[in-house]
């Protein structure tokens, strides 16, 4: 289980939540969040990490990036990041483990 679904997991416990509560007040299933909180099913798009961070009351920025480390565990390839990211986001930061290529 990675970082991402652990924290999840985490969160939903802590505000004492079910599964099913979380996946009807995001618009999904209970079985999607919990394969996403047990590591079987990668993290989901932004647009559920959005819903499921206000509902737990969770760091957008955080799980994003935890999201984006999973799913690419060798780093982004720069010209991908270059392209979604403006320069001073880019600006020679670490980005998903990996140094930005020039």
């Amino acid at each position: 289980m990675g970082i991402y679904g652990q924290t999840l997991r985490s969160a939903i416990t802590s505000k004492g939540l079910t599964l099913r509560e979380v996946a009807k007040s995001t618009g999904t299933q209970k079985g999607y969040i919990s394969g996403i909180c047990n590591g079987k099913i990668s993290p989901p798009s932004a647009k559920l990490t959005e819903k499921l961070c206000r509902k737990l009351n969770l760091s957008l920025d955080k799980m994003l990036a935890h999201a984006v480390i999973e799913k690419f565990p060798n780093g982004l390839p720069y010209a991908a990041v270059r392209e979604a990211l403006t320069d001073r986001e880019v600006g020679g930061e670490h980005i998903a483990g990996g140094r930005p290529k020039g």
